[in-house]
Order: structure tokens, then C-alpha cells, then sequence
């Protein structure tokens, strides 16, 4: 899950003074007229070495840039990670390269992240797979092991709502088969049953004379 690009320092650094450091000279020193040139034309051109000094300040203030620019992305793509993960991801860590300033920049750096499943809870385990994709993605460019966490996050969501769908049917079909044990259960049976009689039957029983009610 680490983006490593790095940018190595000048092999001219120097030592004593400051790269940033301007160097001054007499006048006439960092002047030299060629045959031809009018004394005006002379004082427009500079010396060799301070041409020299120039080039290289150049340089360096170019590898500067280089370096916080990458040191920017680099912390910009690992907090990107680290906050969409939440609990599941760690802190950021960097690898750092120091600049011609003698500070130190990032230049790779990766956060790890948990891809365990929830033992015995698929859907935990369907709302961690979701975190994990969602931070492994979550930078403006994604690395090629940013996507490799994807895709194993992605399966693990897969096999959770698997789990899930055969929970989910083994639990409908224990909820049929108590409403079916239940319907069962207030059925008539023993001495609770009583007989219907039809009232042609129930005509048959009546004495004559005798006044009932009939209840069709």
C-alpha cells in the first residue's frame, strides 16, 4: 500500500556555506574584457566562477521544489488513506530523503491497513470490506498496491454477502415453518371439536312441536 518515488539530492551539495549563500566579489574581479569588446560590453559578462556559483543555486532551488512538491503528495495520499480507514487503518509512515537545505522530505510512505474478516459476523464483515476498499481508493491516484487492497477488500465483501444471503434464507425458513407448527397447534382436535350440522340434519333431531334456531 506504499507509493515510493525517490528523488535523490545533488552530489554537489557542498560544505560550509549555506547553499543559499551569495557570494560577493570586488568589482574587477568578475570582470574580463575579451580583444574587441568596449570596457561596457566587459562589465555585462560575468566571471567563470560566479557563473558556476550561479548554476548551481539554480539547481538546487529546482531539487527544492522537487522535493516539497513530492512531500506533499506523499503526505496527501497516506492521510487520505489513514482517514477514510478509521479504526481498521494505522498511522502513516514515511521514507525521507534529505534536501540540499538539510531538511528532511518524504518521498514514500504507506499505512497498513487490517483485511481480517469479522469471525462469525458476515455483516461486520460487509461494512469493514466497504471501509477497506473506500481507504485503499481514497487517493487522488491510487498505486498499484492501493488497487491490490481494493480487489482483495472487494472479494472479502463477496464472501460476506454470501454468508449473509444464506442467513438470511436459513432464517426465512425456520420463520415458515413456526408459522406453520402455529397453525398447526390451533387447529380442532380432542374434546375441543365440536360438530357442525347442516340445517336439514339439525331438522331431523328437532321434536315435533319444538321451536330452534337455525344458523345457515
Amino acid at each position: 500500500m506504499s507509493d515510493s518515488i525517490g528523488i535523490k539530492p545533488s552530489a554537489e551539495t557542498g560544505h560550509g556555506a549555506s547553499p543559499y549563500e551569495v557570494h560577493e566579489h570586488p568589482a574587477q574581479s568578475n570582470l574580463r574584457q575579451d580583444p574587441g569588446q568596449s570596457p561596457g560590453e566587459a562589465a555585462l559578462k560575468p566571471a567563470p566562477g560566479e557563473v558556476s556559483d550561479q548554476v548551481k543555486l539554480s539547481q538546487e532551488a529546482q531539487q527544492l521544489r522537487q522535493l516539497a512538491a513530492r512531500d506533499q503528495e506523499v503526505r496527501t495520499h497516506e492521510a487520505a488513506h489513514s482517514t477514510v480507514g478509521g479504526a481498521y487503518a494505522g498511522a502513516p509512515s514515511y521514507v525521507f530523503e534529505l534536501g540540499p537545505d538539510g531538511r528532511r522530505y518524504a518521498t514514500g510512505g504507506e499505512v497498513q491497513i487490517s483485511v481480517a474478516e469479522v469471525p462469525g459476523n458476515p455483516q461486520a464483515t460487509l461494512a469493514k470490506a466497504e471501509t477497506v476498499r473506500a481507504a485503499a481508493l481514497a487517493p487522488q491516484n491510487p498505486s498499484a498496491a492501493d488497487r491490490r487492497i481494493a480487489a482483495k477488500a472487494s472479494q472479502m465483501a463477496i464472501r460476506a454477502q454470501a454468508e449473509i444471503s444464506v442467513e438470511t434464507a436459513n432464517q426465512n425458513r425456520e420463520a415458515e415453518e413456526k408459522t406453520t407448527k402455529d397453525k398447526d397447534s390451533a387447529s380442532p382436535s380432542g374434546s375441543t371439536a365440536e360438530t357442525l350440522q347442516s340445517p336439514g340434519e339439525a331438522a331431523e333431531n328437532v321434536a315435533p312441536g319444538q321451536i330452534v334456531d337455525l344458523h345457515g
